[in-house]
């Protein structure tokens, strides 16, 4: 909470809505991307696990796509989007390089929370709750009330059951 509270104190300070959208931007376009090249790579290397919802096998060409267009954008549009937006010439790519730090805060910060879990865990106050799981046709199940689907969700072919 303290790390939000001071990145939302810089990013006031910087004082135009507009450096907060270049800096912002580029980890919404970063994680968006990730999640596109994530589905291809997972339906080109695992074509037949079963999944809740299942898309034609032609996606996964136009979500490579996406994510190629999306990466030019990022990479070519965020070094150059301070210069475009801002309509400075001489303002350099510091606001974009800000952004790329504060996306690559997210690792080490997700490593202290793991091994905060794990200390915790391991004295026993660790609050754990059940895990839910939604089903494809909606319908919600807990670790001890298992759900079987006779047909086929939405989406997905009956063959691939």
């Amino acid at each position: 909470m303290i790390f939000n509270v001071v990145c939302s104190a810089i990013l006031v300070l910087l004082g135009s809505p507009l450096r907060i959208y270049i800096i912002s931007n580029g980890g919404y376009l970063l994680s968006c991307s990730l999640a596109l090249a994530g589905y291809f790579v997972y339906r080109q290397l695992r074509p037949d696990t079963p999944r809740p919802f299942r898309l034609p096998t032609f996606c996964k060409w136009i979500a490579l796509l996406v994510f190629v267009a999306w990466m030019a954008i990022y990479f070519f549009g965020g070094w150059n989007s301070p210069k475009i937006i801002l309509a400075d010439p001489h303002q350099g790519p510091g606001l974009y390089l800000l952004g790329l730090l504060i996306v690559a805060l997210y690792a080490p910060l997700y490593w202290w929370r793991a091994w905060q879990d794990r200390r915790l865990a391991a004295s026993g106050r660790l609050v754990t709750a059940p895990a839910a799981a939604v089903t494809g046709d909606g319908i919600l199940g807990t670790p001890g009330n298992t759900v079987t689907e006779t047909e086929p969700s939405a989406g997905e072919p009956p063959a691939v059951r």
